[in-house]
């Protein structure tokens, strides 16, 4: 048992390291926000008619989706890479209007996405090129929005990040948390190569040959953020928007692809920034601690400073969430940190991971 004296020095002690930790969360979450409102949102095109432009689709195993997807870029041309399927994704793509091509051979150990891409890059002669993902869906308007807003700002290449569209009830937890820890550290004027999606990418067809398209990124297990450092070192223009209303990605098909993504997506920090990276494992481990300091508060004295403290981490994340599913933050901060830390030891000790039923080596990311 503590004594009264010891009893209000833990107090202090707890109440000031909820002071410092509740100050930095503050800072960085609100600064994550400000920064994704900052970014452009894709304005809608006046009229329904793109410019040139190919629609390249790298699929494998999509029954699920292909179909849909290709609908939606109707009447686009749209090219699927089919990267060895099993499932009909290929007759599928055929049955729903798009011209379809197999995937050169593949070395093993390597991811497949960028071999797909390349090899559908040499059947695209138009002057612009989308390179889609299958589970991506898009409304009428978004080809002509997209190509009007590359073309008035004269840019070489556009990532489009995309409404997420979870499918579960875990997705919808996680998925709100891993952007808004993305976004910590960002500068809006100058995110391209920390944001950039490779769900859907834009390139003005001259400005991809030049920087070689997909070909150096072969064995990358991460394409898209070599593509747009690529594209800078090239003094190339890029630019990054946002299309929530105009397009979304769906969820994954099952636990075990969320989990095998989260993964993924962790051995994008490898090429984060120094600076973006220290604030995000900042702002990832503060809001791991916060609970333990937050009962500790509370435990020495249950007021209204100490349940406004526990409270501040849904109401930090709550624009990122729809409604109550605020509530299930908790849950995703610990889900998510596990599986990037899994996924980051994987890289160091160049284990392999499957994706898409394929064995691809965890060390294979380019800086």
């Amino acid at each position: 048992m503590l004594s009264e004296m010891d009893a209000i020095e833990f107090y202090e002690l707890a109440l000031w390291a909820a002071i410092a930790v509740g100050f930095l969360l503050s800072f960085l979450f609100l600064r994550a926000w400000i920064a994704w409102r900052q970014l452009p949102e894709l304005p809608a095109a006046r009229h329904r008619e793109a410019a040139e432009i190919t629609v390249i689709i790298p699929a494998r195993n999509e029954r699920a989706n292909i179909a849909a997807v290709i609908e939606s870029l109707k009447p686009a041309p749209v090219l699927v890479v089919d990267d060895g399927s099993t499932d009909g994704t290929a007759e599928l793509a055929r049955q729903a209007g798009a011209f379809v091509i197999p995937a050169p051979p593949l070395a093993a150990g390597l991811p497949g996405k960028s071999n797909a891409c390349l090899a559908g890059s040499t059947h695209a002669p138009t002057r612009w090129i989308l390179f889609a993902d299958a589970d991506t869906r898009y409304q009428p308007d978004f080809l002509s929005s997209l190509t009007d807003y590359a073309r008035h700002g004269n840019l070489d290449m556009v990532s489009v990040l995309l409404r997420e569209q979870p499918d579960s009830w875990l997705e919808r937890a996680v998925l709100p948390f891993e952007r808004a820890l993305g976004l910590v550290g960002v500068n809006p004027k100058n995110a391209v190569e920390v944001l950039v999606s490779g769900s859907c990418i834009l390139f003005r067809r001259g400005a991809y040959e030049f920087i070689g398209g997909h070909k150096p990124l072969i064995a990358a297990l991460v394409e898209d953020l070599p593509l747009a450092a690529a594209a800078r070192r090239h003094r190339l223009k890029v630019g990054i928007v946002r299309a929530e209303a105009l397009g979304s990605r769906r969820g994954y098909a099952g636990f075990r692809e969320f989990w095998t993504a989260l993964e993924k997506h962790a051995y994008r920090y490898l090429l984060d920034p120094p600076a973006k990276g220290v604030q995000r494992g900042i702002a990832a481990l503060l809001m791991a601690a916060h609970p333990v300091i937050a009962y500790l508060l509370i435990r020495e004295s249950p007021d209204l400073l100490g349940i406004a403290f526990a409270a501040l981490p849904l109401a930090l994340l709550l624009p990122w969430y729809r409604g109550a599913a605020v509530l299930l933050a908790p849950l995703a901060i610990y889900f998510y940190l596990i599986s990037a830390v899994n996924g980051l030891i994987a890289t160091s000790l160049g284990t392999s991971i499957r994706w898409k039923g394929r064995k691809v080596s965890a060390y294979r990311y380019v800086k």
